[in-house]
């Protein structure tokens, strides 16, 4: 399609010819657009002339969009349920996205009518006089921060740096002479202290003087231990709720004194303070209650008004499952997606995002977050949320069908009653093959289901989406990679073991030659595959976290081929690490992981890591 945007004021024309490097359309000599700002979105296309009414600039690239979507005439009213409708991705967790992928989600943001991105950076941004801030991590330059806020400025979105100001500063503490000036226990810092106090200025100056947001969410979750260590060598003994309202106060000086609002993830005050946060919150602070884990709306419903009675402008803050695992899990996002929006639209909250966390690793591609995103988008601007209209706009943003994308989820939903979760892959894959740690939940695993088979099947579908070239191609050719390695490698330690206890010397070598030695390859094929999609997506620093873990996964696997060999022939006597009896990780649910995300340190060895 081409649009003719003469008839449009210069920042949606602008907007359109930066979208135009995104979208399948053009500008120039084609159809009129005209547009009017109003209450509600109205798409009203007859073919040739596109008019279009918007409640703000994002809206009308999303009508733009549903004229694209669709390629014939349309009229269409939409009523926005949220005042901000974003999504959030964690750059903390070694991947930090580059700027060029950057612009590219944003775009989509764009399309879909969404109007804030919000960048969760513990430590990755450039802090003056702090050298070991984000050091090695990849960190965003002052510069290149001020680039994204203005690419999505041009596109009518609102940029929100999200930081920390009390916990979660491990990777920045982890250095002895930082954890001496700055550390009060675990990953928190010393609340109170001058050199904390200034520290958080420091910060909030430098957020306040890069983007145009007058919003900073400043975190402050899980800080379970604080006021425990040295705050309490110094202080003597607060209670939780005294030592974080002492924080607040800090906060709330800084807010008034540079004229910020500010946002913060509420546990700490609900669950773990002794009491409610009630008068404790700074009036210019909001509250964001977050959770993506329940799957029922009465859930939501109970948590949102007990905050409301606070802050009735609470923010929620949903997820989009990509995180934990190589694999992301689009069945869980649906639910609980499905439940908390539902709950925030009859309860009349007004903001929302949804998060991309990348725990552990960022181990899945950023791109599979899309569909969380795409779905916050569709719940926002549909007056009764529809799932076909939802798998429309996600073919229109993403090129895949909705059972396309569902795909992924296939690697680890192959027991459809049983709980939704992505971390059967994550074990199958990541444990050890001659010390595995969840070889009892494979083996039960094994016993239901036809798992070779099964990711045989997988790969070969993911195959054909690759013949088929197009949208997604790399991530597609990631995810036929790890079927690869999954058939054979989800149960290699149980036969491993079971040949080894039947003294079936030649087995052991059947093994070794069908299955570990092809499986050395693979993993070579896996790891390559990611570091094409990550450097289409993430700086360079972080991917040695990758290269760690499947890097070690094809060492272990060499190592298991020797033993084997000098076993069979007689150079070693036994193989203790097979003779040890095999137990049930307790808390990991029968089969499935339904109880715990498991950290690569916790699956790959019962060792001390480090």
């Amino acid at each position: 399609m081409i649009f003719n945007t003469s008839g449009l004021s210069e920042n949606l024309a602008n907007g359109l010819r930066i979208l135009s490097s995104y979208f399948d359309f053009s500008v120039g000599d084609g159809i009129r657009v005209t547009a009017e700002r109003g209450d509600s979105l109205i798409t009203d296309f007859d073919g040739e002339e596109l008019h279009v009414v918007y409640p703000e600039d994002v809206a009308f690239y999303r009508a733009v969009g549903n004229v694209c979507q669709t390629g014939t005439a349309i009229k269409l009213t939409e009523a926005p349920h949220f005042d901000m409708c974003g999504a959030m991705y964690d750059h903390s967790r070694d991947g930090v996205l580059n700027v060029k992928y950057t612009k590219r989600f944003i775009s989509k943001l764009a399309m879909l009518g969404m109007n804030t991105y919000l960048m969760y950076m513990e430590d990755v941004y450039e802090l003056e006089s702090e050298p070991y801030f984000g050091y090695r991590r990849g960190r965003y330059t002052v510069s290149e921060l001020r680039e994204i806020d203005d690419f999505a400025y041009a596109l009518g979105i609102e940029v929100i740096p999200c930081v920390q100001t009390l916990a979660h500063m491990n990777q920045f503490i982890r250095h002895y002479n930082i954890a001496e000036k700055y550390q009060d226990i675990d990953d928190i810092l010393e609340v109170g202290k001058p050199e904390v106090c200034d520290l958080i200025e420091r910060i909030l100056c430098m957020l306040k003087s890069t983007f145009r947001s007058n919003r900073i969410h400043v975190g402050m979750d899980e800080a379970y231990n604080v006021g425990r260590g040295k705050y309490l060598d110094r202080n003597g003994y607060q209670s939780r709720k005294e030592v974080l309202t002492r924080h607040l106060d800090l906060l709330k000086a800084l807010s008034d004194k540079y004229d910020l609002e500010l946002m913060m993830w509420d546990d700490m005050f609900y669950n773990y303070a002794d009491s409610d946060l009630h008068n404790a919150r700074p009036e210019r602070m909001r509250v964001v209650f977050w959770n993506y884990y329940a799957e029922d709306v009465e859930y939501y419903r109970d948590n949102l008004s007990r905050r409301m009675l606070d802050d009735p402008n609470v923010i929620f803050a949903g997820g989009a499952w990509r995180w934990g695992c190589d694999v992301p899990c689009h069945r869980k996002t649906e639910t609980t997606t499905d439940c908390a929006l539902t709950a925030c639209i009859e309860m009349g909250v007004r903001n929302v995002f949804t998060a991309l966390w990348g725990d552990d690793g960022s181990e899945a591609p950023a791109e599979t977050g899309l569909f969380g995103a795409v779905m916050f988008a569709e719940y926002n601007y549909q007056s009764e949320y529809s799932r076909a209209a939802f798998a429309n706009k996600l073919r229109f943003i993403t090129g895949l069908t909705y059972d396309e994308w569902m795909l992924e989820d296939e690697i680890n939903a192959f027991d459809k009653s049983a709980a939704k979760d992505n971390t059967f892959s994550k074990y199958a894959m990541y444990q050890d093959p001659l010390c595995g740690l969840f070889d009892e939940h494979t083996r039960l695993a094994g016993e239901q289901f036809d798992l070779t088979r099964h990711y045989k099947s997988l790969a070969e579908k993911f195959e054909l989406l690759c013949d088929r070239g197009g949208a997604m191609l790399d991530i597609n050719v990631f995810y036929a990679a790890v079927c690869r390695v999954l058939e054979l490698k989800w149960n290699l330690g149980n036969r491993l073991t079971d040949a080894y206890r039947a003294q079936n010397k030649e087995e052991l070598i059947n093994i070794v030659d069908t299955a570990v030695i092809p499986l050395i390859e693979r993993v070579e094929l896996m790891r390559e595959a990611r570091l094409t999609v990550w450097n289409s997506e993430n700086k360079t620093e972080g991917f040695e976290v990758i290269d760690q873990r499947m890097g070690t996964l094809r060492a272990r696997l060499d190592t298991t081929a020797r033993l084997i060999r000098e076993y069979a022939d007689g150079t070693l006597d036994s193989l203790d690490c097979l003779d040890s009896e095999c137990l049930l990780q307790k808390g990991y649910g029968e089969f499935k992981a339904v109880d715990r995300h498991p950290l690569y340190t916790r699956i790959f060895s019962a060792g001390r890591v480090w």
